[in-house]
């Protein structure tokens, strides 16, 4: 008799095998059960469609079966290798499971598109899903196909309507490359809006040749005809450029407007003369916006001038131009004040945004910009449903 001696570093390695042996079955049993159900239900799904099961003589028949063909399936237990589709003599079945000429099932698309979403590449989630699946017909342009999609939810977003339950709309835009004839420079046009129950969702972007106060008034009036009406908005935040605070007017022109204070102050370091001055004068203009009260702002204000304009007289004057719209908030609730001030809630989804568009040297025109872009506005307004 020869005895085994095991140590427990071998029992270990041993058990790690056998771990490994079991999810490598379980996979497979859950790939043939899969493939199963699948095959079953395409042929209940063509009984259906041509009114007779088969070897069943019935009056409702409206076509013969004419057996099977094979193809593989992508879907989330992995690759479903030769499963049997049945298809009709006649052709009057058509399958809604498996639509015609696609190897992916279920809502295989919708996990590609997650992936993208979160900043791939179209050919970094083809090698990512290459990885898994291997080579079944998966291809960067497959991606691509999978994005064209989008474009009917894009064109059904751009024209749903809208609530009229908004208290508070974020208007900025952000800079992107489109080629067309010619690479240049578009804008595109964002707004947020925060319900009454503080619920955020972005209710509209568009890609404009540029940030100009025609296409801001362009934008705010589709919103204003598709029942954006502003009965309920107390108060429009923007950064302070010339052209939407005037198309803002033109269209919600009862509404309070407030200018971003921080875009505010990073205009006066812009003009300023001497960098030294720097620090003290920006802890000086924010001491402005966190005074506590209107009042107590505008006795800050007054210091603020009486200090700086001898020192800094272009840039204090660029600063205190119009200032009363930097101050509106002081007329909300205080516990919201520092969500008012400025416009930073816009620019950190602006940053998300971003994030993935880094990733695309340039956009081939305007509508691949929006398609790419909706997929992360769908995420962020998903996101927002689920936890408010």
């Amino acid at each position: 008799m020869v005895n085994l001696w095991f140590t427990e570093k071998d029992l270990r390695y041993r058990w790690s095998e056998v771990k490994q042996i079991f999810w490598e079955e379980w996979d497979d049993q859950l790939r043939l059960l899969g493939r199963r159900l699948l095959e079953e239900s395409l042929r209940v799904e063509r009984s259906v469609g041509i009114g007779a099961g088969p070897y069943e003589r019935s009056d409702r028949r409206r076509d013969q079966s004419n057996g099977y063909y094979s193809r593989d399936v992508i879907c989330k237990l992995g690759v479903l290798s030769k499963v049997l589709v049945p298809r009709s003599r006649h052709g009057v079945y058509r399958s809604q499971i498996l639509e015609r000429y696609r190897r992916f099932g279920g809502d295989f698309d919708r996990q590609i598109l997650k992936t993208f979403t979160l900043g791939l590449a179209t050919r970094r989630v083809e090698e990512f899903f290459t990885g898994f699946f291997g080579e079944c017909g998966f291809s960067s342009q497959t991606v691509s196909n999978i994005l064209k999609t989008v474009s009917y939810e894009l064109g059904q977003y751009h024209s749903r309507t809208l609530s009229d339950d908004i208290r508070y709309l974020y208007l900025d835009g952000f800079r992107v490359t489109i080629r067309s004839a010619f690479r240049r420079k578009y804008t595109v046009l964002f707004a947020l809006a925060e319900y009454a129950d503080g619920r955020l969702e972005v209710i509209d972007f568009r890609a404009v040749p540029s940030e100009k106060g025609i296409y801001w008034q362009a934008f705010l009036d589709d919103l204003y005809r598709r029942g954006l009406k502003g009965s309920a908005l107390k108060l429009v935040v923007t950064d302070g450029a010339l052209g939407l605070i005037e198309a803002v007017r033109m269209v919600y022109g009862f509404a309070p407007l407030q200018v971003c204070w921080i875009h505010r102050q990073r205009n006066l370091v812009k003009h300023l003369r001497h960098r030294s001055h720097r620090k003290e004068i920006c802890d000086n203009a924010t001491a402005i916006f966190k005074a506590g009260s209107r009042n107590k702002a505008l006795l800050a204000i007054r210091r603020f001038q009486q200090k700086w304009l001898p020192i800094e007289p272009r840039a204090v004057k660029i600063f205190i131009q119009d200032i009363d719209l930097s101050l509106t908030f002081y007329d909300q609730p205080k516990r919201l004040w520092s969500r008012l001030a400025s416009n930073n809630i816009i620019e950190r989804f602006h940053r998300e945004i971003r994030r993935r568009v880094r990733l695309i040297d340039s956009f081939r025109d305007e509508h691949s910009c929006e398609r790419i872009i909706y997929t992360q506005v769908a995420e962020f307004n998903r996101k927002q449903k689920l936890n408010p």
